[in-house]
C-alpha cells in the first residue's frame, strides 16, 4: 500500500508541475518583448559582424519586436536572415520567460585569403564556405596568390565543396586546412604561391628561404619531409643558411645554399 501511495503522490506532484510550467510559459508568451540580447560567441578572435548589424537585420525582417508580445516574435524567419549573411555559421535565437529575445551567434572561421589576378579577392572558411571580403574587419590568414585558373565567384557560389570540381583552389584549400589544423605549419607559413605550371611554392614567416613544394599529390609526405628539415638541419644550421628547399622530386630534398 505504501508504495502504490508514493506512486499516486509522484504521478500528482508531476501533473502538478505540468500544469503550473505550462501556464507560466502561456504567460510568458503575452509578456511584451523588453530586451534584446546579442551575443557574438567568437568576437573576440572574428570581426565581421557586430551587435548592430545583427540587431539592424532582425528589425529589419520584422518590425514589431520591443514592447510587443513574445509570442508573436517569428524566431524562425530571424535565424534564416541571419544564416543567409555570408560572415555567419550559424544564429540560434530564442526566447526566455524575462521576456528577452537572446540571439547567440557563431561567425565563420577564414583559413584562406584568395588573391586572384584580376582582383577578386575572398576567403575560405574552415568548411570550405566562400566569405566575400569585410569593410571592418580583415582577417590575418593564409594567402594564397600567382597563377589561379579562378573557378569560384563569390555572388555565384557559396561553398567551393558543393560545386563538386577538382582543380587548383580545390587543392589550396586542402593544404590550408592541413596547415591551420598543424600548430607548427599554422605558425610558420604565411604564402602560397601558384606558379604558372600550376605548382606551389610556399612562403616561411621566419627564414629568408622558398619552399618549392611542387604538385599537390603527396602533400603530407612532403610536409613530413620539410619537417624533418626544420626539425634537425635548422637546428644545427640556423633559419637563414639557405636559399632553396625543394620538395619536387620523389625521395629527395634538394636544398640550396646562399
Amino acid at each position: 500500500m505504501r508504495k502504490v501511495k508514493n506512486i499516486i503522490i509522484g504521478i500528482l506532484l508531476i501533473s502538478y508541475l505540468v500544469v503550473v510550467l505550462g501556464l507560466i510559459v502561456d504567460k510568458s508568451q503575452n509578456l511584451p518583448c523588453k530586451l534584446i540580447r546579442v551575443n557574438i560567441l567568437d568576437s573576440l578572435e572574428q570581426g565581421f559582424v557586430t551587435g548592430e548589424d545583427i540587431l539592424s537585420v532582425i528589425q529589419a525582417g520584422q518590425k514589431k519586436i520591443l514592447g510587443y508580445p513574445v509570442g508573436g516574435i517569428n524566431t524562425d524567419k530571424m535565424e534564416n536572415l541571419l544564416n543567409a549573411i555570408p560572415y555567419i555559421k550559424s544564429a540560434e535565437i530564442y526566447k526566455t520567460i524575462d521576456g528577452a529575445l537572446n540571439i547567440d551567434v557563431v561567425q565563420r572561421k577564414p583559413i584562406l585569403r584568395i588573391f586572384y589576378r584580376n582582383m577578386l579577392n575572398y576567403y575560405i572558411d574552415s568548411e570550405g564556405a566562400i566569405i566575400p571580403l569585410s569593410d571592418k574587419f580583415t582577417s590575418r590568414v593564409l594567402v594564397a596568390n600567382g597563377f589561379i585558373n579562378e573557378p569560384f565567384k563569390p555572388k555565384t557560389a557559396t561553398n567551393i565543396k558543393e560545386t563538386g570540381e577538382e582543380g587548383t583552389i580545390m587543392e589550396l584549400f586542402q593544404l590550408a586546412e592541413f596547415i591551420s589544423n598543424h600548430k607548427f605549419w599554422h605558425a610558420q607559413i604565411q604564402q602560397i604561391y601558384v606558379d604558372k605550371n600550376g605548382e606551389y611554392e610556399l612562403i616561411p614567416r621566419v627564414g629568408a628561404h622558398i619552399i618549392y613544394f611542387g604538385e599537390f599529390d603527396g602533400y603530407k609526405e612532403k610536409f613530413n619531409k620539410l619537417y624533418a628539415i626544420y626539425e634537425k638541419g635548422f637546428s644545427r644550421e640556423g633559419w637563414n643558411k639557405y636559399k632553396t628547399i625543394n620538395l619536387k622530386y620523389k625521395g629527395q630534398v634538394v636544398c640550396k645554399l646562399r
